[in-house]
């Protein structure tokens, strides 16, 4: 860093009260171990809380504007992700290092320490002060290159075999061994026990769990001597082979749903919208489905296959909501294994009941406008049990298959979902692509049966308007277009948001755009039907109406 390099000061950034929570014993024991002091420097680089999956907190310091500032006068560390090894492995030597905290060893000059100086803010004593690092810092872009320079110079005082040589600093240990035999079982023995990855491209799943229950995270690489650039050598080829058929074979705890926000602030915003949404949806169903049970006039196939629909709804936006309000509350991304396939089971279940619901819904609009006459006999009372515990059962079906096939297959690439609820598209993003044709011959069939559905759809409304534009008087058409419009605005939303949802092009998909799409048909949806069928229902106004005034005379 250059002398007359001007202040750096960045504002720290906003911090949650847990996060602060968190830092707080961290920060008071690398103060207890003067690893931090504390300071008046003109330089200030913001600090971040970094949320661990076993609940504790790690201090991170951004220092992305000293990196941009700083200029190298250290030979660079070769980067291990592009290492070659050119010599014979009978003439290379391996060795077995722990390194575990060893960047705190590594003292910090006087006169360079107050570059990496921050601002904190005690939660409980509400006092700021400036502290900085006495040790080398992570994540600044020198720091492997002097950390080796201050190893080095450490191990010059025993006496290794000729060839061994460190290259960098990589989290807790450099595993290799004399051959390359014993290499192999040095892994295969930390592979069994530990939660490892290969140079940070594959993650094994095997954990192992202390007494409180803590998860330990290792990764190891190769060490050799006479190390070039541009090719990952065999040893290490061979490694990544072997750990990425551990992982195809291991099975996963727990999956990382998106988070919806990265501010507190906005992460309680977000609560209080799904839990107004979920209160509506709650609301609007629940008073959809009073009033067609206690109702007599309401007991019509119409309202029959509408009181489904409400608890579809209802059951889709009580799968998803709930957890995505624990965790913006909470703060947290966490849900276990078996969380997550129930969540995909449920919500495949009601949102699968509610396709056919609505396919059944248009055939009850057809039959009562082109066939009234047949109405009674086709649409009877035993009739449309049938034909609603047939969708119900479909959708059991394929909620079952689809789910029990998608947690057979195995997950290669991590655990992190792309969405702030589980479901299959997802999870099938984390697969083997070797493994997906079950589930591929599945969606096919699926797919079919929609698209089938779809047709159904279309070629019964084409009927219905022809019908319709037939009756000769203005009030009957306007009386028939009244009773289609709401399952017309209702499949058209759920189609709409569904299809581009799962089937928009690539060149404009975006993560922010792929959650609000998820939030619309998931979550807005199911709370948008009851007023959507409400609003010109006249019958089922009345029948609300008629409960809320019952109620209210009662109480």
């Amino acid at each position: 860093m250059q002398k007359d390099t001007p202040a750096i000061r960045v504002k720290q950034y906003p911090m949650s009260p847990e996060g602060k929570k968190g830092l707080a014993s961290v920060i008071e024991h690398l103060l207890k171990e003067n690893i931090l002091e504390p300071c008046m420097s003109p330089h200030n680089n913001p600090i971040l809380a970094i949320k661990k999956d076993e609940g504790k907190f790690r201090l991170v310091q951004d220092l992305r504007e000293i990196n941009k500032r700083t200029i190298a006068r250290h030979p660079e560390v070769p980067n291990p992700y592009t290492l070659k090894s050119k010599i014979p492995k009978e003439h290379t030597w391996f060795t077995v290092i722990d390194l575990k905290d060893a960047f705190w060893a590594c003292p910090l000059a006087e006169e360079c320490r107050d570059w990496f100086a921050f601002e904190w803010e005690h939660p409980e004593k509400g006092r700021k002060q400036q502290l900085r690092w006495t040790r080398l810092p992570q994540g600044y872009t020198e720091s492997p290159n002097i950390f080796r320079q201050a190893l080095e110079t450490l191990l010059e005082q025993f006496s290794p075999k000729e060839g061994v040589q460190i290259l960098q600093y990589m989290d807790d240990l450099l595993i290799s061994g004399e051959t390359e035999k014993e290499v192999k079982d040095i892994v295969s023995e930390y592979a069994n026990k530990k939660n490892t990855g290969i140079l940070g491209m594959t993650q094994g799943q095997e954990t192992l769990k202390t007494e409180n229950q803590k998860q330990d995270h290792v990764l190891f690489f190769l060490i050799g001597k006479n190390i070039y650039l541009d090719q990952v050598p065999m040893a290490k080829i061979d490694l990544h082979v072997q750990q990425e058929q551990m992982s195809n074979s291991s099975s996963i705890s727990h999956f990382l749903l998106l988070p919806l926000a990265d501010t507190r602030q906005l992460q309680l915003l977000h609560f209080c919208l799904f839990l107004g949404i979920s209160l509506a949806a709650l609301l609007g169903n629940g008073l959809i489905i009073s009033a067609v049970t206690c109702s007599h006039l309401l007991h019509t196939p119409m309202f029959f296959f509408l009181l489904n629909l409400a608890l579809t709804d209802l059951g889709s936006i009580c799968t998803t909501v709930p957890k995505a309000m624990h965790n913006s509350l909470w703060d947290t991304r966490t849900i276990s294994y078996t969380g997550c396939a129930s969540q995909v089971f449920v919500f495949l279940f009601f949102i699968s009941a509610e396709y056919f619901l609505l396919t059944i819904m248009c055939y009850d609009r057809y039959v009562s406008i082109c066939k009234p006459l047949h109405y009674g006999t086709l649409l009877g009372s035993r009739a449309c049990a049938h034909m609603a515990a047939a969708a119900w059962a479909s959708a059991f079906l394929t909620a079952l298959l689809h789910t029990a096939n998608t947690f057979s297959l195995p997950l290669c690439h991590g655990n992190a979902l792309g969405q702030f609820f589980c479901e299959i598209p997802q999870i099938l993003k984390l697969s083997c692509s070797k493994s997906l044709l079950g589930e591929v011959g599945l969606l096919a069939v699926s797919s079919c049966i929609g698209l089938g559905c779809f047709v159904f759809i279309v070629f019964s409304y084409v009927q219905i308007f022809r019908a319709v534009l037939r009756i000769p008087s203005e009030q009957g058409q306007h009386k028939a277009f009244s009773t289609c419009l709401p399952h017309l605005a209702v499949v058209s939303l759920f189609f709409s948001t569904v299809v581009f949802a799962h089937l928009k092009p690539p060149s404009i998909s975006s993560p922010s755009l792929d959650l609000a799409l998820s939030v619309l048909y998931s979550v807005v949806t199911p709370a948008l039907n009851p007023l959507i069928y409400s609003l010109r229902n006249q019958e089922l106004k009345a029948a609300v109406w008629r409960l809320m005034t019952g109620w209210f005379q009662q109480h």
